[in-house]
């Protein structure tokens, strides 16, 4: 996350792309606000 924000991006996208998500969406938003970005 912090060495590559933007592909951070991309595999959160792609964790949550299909039907069901692969990873719980408040868990990926919780890494997300833990490294300020």
């Amino acid at each position: 996350m912090r060495i590559n924000p933007e592909q951070g991006v991309q595999f959160a996208q792609l964790l949550v792309q299909d039907n069901e998500p692969l990873a719980d969406l408040t868990q990926v938003v919780d890494v997300f606000l833990e490294q300020n970005l």
